[in-house]
């Protein structure tokens, strides 16, 4: 999940830094201005982020036997944030499909946009089903 600092967390890290300047001579500003400047905002145009992600139930058929692996989705992330349009491009039967399709369901993207302008972006999503040993 991405993660955003604030302009203001951004400006708290900047620093000061000393220079040697002989002497009778001044800065120059344009230098100095330069040195401070913040770190740009997020491009106006980006892909879709993952805000808010579900991780998936393991199914019991896939549990019983025995099963791990990835199902990967293609899909298209509207200008609402959400997935539509899903489709299984890498299937691993046993139930692994529909539970990958009912999660990403549930999560959230921050939309594509163009030039400051949230558009529809069609991606590829792989849900993971791995099985951890105590």
């Amino acid at each position: 999940m991405d993660r955003c600092l604030s302009r203001s967390d951004s400006c708290a890290r900047l620093k000061f830094q000393p220079i040697d300047l002989p002497p009778g001579s001044s800065p120059d500003m344009r230098a100095c201005i330069d040195s401070l400047k913040v770190p740009d905002a997020p491009s106006a145009t980006h892909r879709p982020r993952t805000i808010y992600q579900v991780d998936p139930e393991f199914p019991e058929d896939g549990r019983r036997a025995k099963i791990s692996g990835s199902v990967l989705l293609s899909l298209t992330v509207g200008t609402d944030g959400r997935a539509h349009d899903i489709e299984v491009k890498k299937s691993l039967g046993h139930g692994f499909d529909e539970k990958a399709v009912l999660a990403v369901q549930q999560w959230v993207f921050e939309p594509a946009a163009e030039n400051g302008k949230a558009v529809p972006a069609q991606i590829d999503v792989e849900v993971d089903f791995h099985t951890y040993n105590d």
